[in-house]
């Protein structure tokens, strides 16, 4: 169960890395853009507006995993706090089963999206629309490990 842990920590620790670096090159580009367009003049071709939005889908997605494993998500649970305390940890072990199946469905029309991507072009840029695609489908891998994570805690006890 140890070498899990580990593996389940270093998926978390290398989603953290990534939003780090998206988080850092979107500041650079912003600030290159903001530059370009009221000092320097001197990238007029450059499309960095298309660069931050791909980088936006980046940061929304794996920071979304990442929000979901530190059980920072939003949800509204006015009626959850007048239930008893077994309904309740019913009611949210359904809910993280429902939310298993539906992220596995993402997952796997995702493959296909992905491959009909891959096949299309961002204008101005050399990526496809893959790309943004693949941050869609990395933030879903690490938002089901999440939910597998905080199911396997509720049905055992044991915490990844």
């Amino acid at each position: 169960m140890t070498a899990l842990r580990w593996m389940y920590r270093g998926i978390d620790a290398a989603a953290s890395l990534i939003v780090v670096a998206v988080v850092l090159s979107l500041l650079g580009l912003v600030a290159l853009q903001f530059l370009d367009r009221y000092v320097a003049h001197r990238w007029q071709g450059f499309p960095a507006d298309e660069y931050i939005k791909v980088g936006i889908v980046w940061l929304c997605f794996v920071g979304f995993g990442l929000a979901v494993r530190g059980g920072l998500e939003i949800r509204v649970d006015y009626l959850d706090q007048h239930l008893p305390t077994g309904l309740r940890r019913w009611l949210f072990g359904a809910f993280d089963i429902v939310t298993l199946a539906l992220i596995s469905v993402i997952l796997f029309k995702g493959m296909r999206l992905y491959e009909v991507s891959s096949l299309q072009m961002i204008l101005g840029t050399d990526m496809t629309v893959a790309v943004p695609v693949l941050g869609m489908m990395l933030g879903c891998a690490l938002l089901f490990l999440a939910v597998f994570a905080r199911l396997l805690k509720r049905v055992t006890g044991m915490e990844l």
